[in-house]
């Protein structure tokens, strides 16, 4: 209880407004600005867009004008049948991508999945989104 009353204390003190934004109470997720949540957004990265390729994955990418890169996730059913690997994937492809954030270059990418990624263990895949991302840091 003390420890309690010491916190709320250094709180009414320190005020809750000086804690940086990404630390008051929310995930260390990203937001809105780093996903591609429009379709014509997509349309446009489908049509204009440059592709990069692995086993698993297809990449697509293009300038979006914009300071930060955004992701779009196009992780199908016809590739992972269970939305529980679909949503494994989908969590590794976030947070590899938010871990890459500061390096990318301001460019909206769609990871598309492949039939390969149902055999791919844990590792392979952590390694491919990894290569994927690094690559992407070096295109112009």
């Amino acid at each position: 209880m003390p420890e309690r009353e010491a916190l709320k204390r250094i709180e009414e003190e320190v005020g809750s407004e000086s804690a940086p934004k990404e630390h008051r109470g929310r995930s260390q997720g990203f937001g809105r600005d780093y996903r591609l949540t429009q379709k014509g957004d997509y349309r446009q990265v489908f049509a204009d867009g440059n592709r990069q390729g692995s086993r698993l994955f297809t990449v697509l990418f293009r300038q979006n004008g914009l300071s930060h890169p955004r992701l779009g996730l196009a992780i199908a059913k016809k590739s992972l049948k269970r939305a529980v690997d679909r949503n494994r994937v989908k969590r590794v492809i976030r947070a590899r991508f938010r871990e890459a954030i500061p390096d990318l270059p301001g460019v909206d990418v769609v990871f598309i999945a492949r039939p390969a990624l149902a055999q791919a263990d844990k590792a392979e895949l952590h390694q491919t989104v990894e290569k994927l991302l690094r690559r992407l840091r070096c295109e112009p």
